[in-house]
């Protein structure tokens, strides 16, 4: 017995070419989901969707940039129009910038709060208004 199946489903997963958000992907696709690997780096994109393409699960690559609002509205239509309708988000992309708080550079803060809050914020708003019409999505 599984403990859930998601055959039938799409999931979009942000910062998936590695790490955690590659493993997400990986446990969903096991389950039975259609995952859509995005992250900004087509080629190690490309290369997580092939290493999860051998392992049997039916994956797709949407390279865009998250900390863009114009880049996300397009990338989510594209996987809208080209793989269909997202089901399942997992909004994983982020970022550390390690040092001390005295000397952390005002850049580096803002390309944290970009690439943590603010892509939220894009990401889960171009699905939602997709989501909200179907009534379905999680």
């Amino acid at each position: 017995m599984t403990l859930f199946d998601l055959h039938g489903r799409t999931a979009l997963i942000t910062g998936a070419s590695k790490g955690i958000g590659f493993a997400l992907a990986q446990a969903l696709g096991a389950a039975g989901a259609r995952v859509v690997l995005n992250a900004r780096s087509a080629g190690p994109l490309g290369e997580a969707v092939m290493a999860l393409r051998s392992q049997g699960i039916t994956a797709d690559a949407a390279p865009f940039d998250v900390t863009d609002a114009d880049a996300v509205d397009a990338g989510v239509a594209a996987i809208e129009a080209g793989i269909g309708g997202i089901d399942i988000l997992v909004n994983n992309a982020g970022m550390q910038h390690r040092g001390t708080f005295a000397e952390f550079p005002t850049d580096a803060w803002h390309k944290i709060t970009t690439t943590n809050i603010d892509s939220v914020f894009f990401v889960g708003r171009a699905v939602a208004q997709r989501m909200i019409p179907r009534k379905a999505g999680k």
